[in-house]
C-alpha cells in the first residue's frame, strides 16, 4: 500500500527508493535521486542534480563526459607554502583526468607570484602560478589574473592533460606566495560560477573527469 510518507507502493519515504515511473515527493525517494513533477525519472547529464555515478551535479561519471570543477581558496597570510587546501576524491576502478587549471584573485601583473601543486601519491605531481614574480618554479605558468574592479581580480586559466593513477584522487597544496598585494577574488568563472572572496586570497581552480 501507499501509506505514511512513502512516495509509491512499498518504496520511497521509510521504504527503499522508487524506481523510474513511480510517484514520488523528492529527489531521495528516487533510484534516479530524480523526482520531476512528482514521478521518479530517468537521472540525465541535464537534470541539475548529483545522481548516476556523477562526479558531481551533472558532470564526470560513466555517462556525463563533461568535466567537473574543484575549486580552493587560499588566503594567502593564514597559510603557509605546502599545506594542503583540498582534495579531488578517487574513484575505484577509474583515472582522473585534469583538463584545464586556473587562478583567481591576488596574481595579477603588480603581484604573486600564487601557485599551487596537485599530486595523486602515485607519482604525478605538477605546479600551476600566476603573478609578476618567478619565485618558485612551476609546470605551468599561467596569465596574470584580470582587474575587477577596485581589488578585486578574476580568473586566469591554462588547458592541461595531467592523468593520475588508478583509483588514486588528488591532493591540492598550497606551493608558493610572493609579494601579497591585498587583493581578491571576485569574478564569475568560465561555467558562470560567482566567487566573492573578503580579504587577500587566491583560488585555486580545476577542471576534471573521471575516465
Amino acid at each position: 500500500m501507499k501509506n505514511g510518507a512513502k512516495g509509491d507502493i512499498d518504496c520511497g519515504g521509510v521504504c527503499g527508493p522508487c524506481a523510474d515511473g513511480q510517484k514520488c515527493g523528492a529527489n531521495v525517494d528516487c533510484l534516479s535521486n530524480y523526482c520531476k513533477g512528482g514521478t521518479c525519472t530517468m537521472a540525465t547529464c541535464m537534470d541539475g542534480v548529483k545522481n548516476g555515478d556523477e562526479a558531481g551535479v551533472d558532470c564526470g561519471g560513466s555517462k556525463c563526459a563533461r568535466g567537473c570543477v574543484a575549486v580552493f581558496t587560499e588566503h594567502s597570510y593564514q597559510k603557509s607554502p605546502g599545506q594542503a587546501v583540498g582534495t579531488i576524491p578517487g574513484m575505484p576502478g577509474r583515472r582522473i583526468r585534469i583538463l584545464k587549471l586556473g587562478i583567481c584573485g591576488d596574481a595579477d601583473q603588480t603581484s604573486g607570484q600564487q601557485s599551487f601543486r596537485a599530486q595523486d601519491g602515485q607519482g604525478k605531481t605538477f605546479t600551476w602560478g600566476a603573478g609578476q614574480n618567478d619565485c618558485a618554479s612551476v609546470t605551468y605558468r599561467l596569465d596574470p589574473t584580470p582587474n575587477t574592479g577596485g581589488s578585486g581580480r578574476g580568473f586566469t586559466y591554462k588547458d592541461v592533460n595531467e592523468l593520475g593513477a588508478m583509483g588514486a584522487g588528488f591532493e591540492v597544496i598550497y606551493h608558493m606566495q610572493c609579494d601579497g598585494d591585498g587583493l581578491y577574488c571576485a569574478a564569475m568563472d568560465e561555467d558562470g560560477v560567482m566567487y566573492m572572496d573578503q580579504g587577500t586570497s587566491a583560488r585555486a581552480w580545476i577542471k576534471y573527469q573521471y575516465e
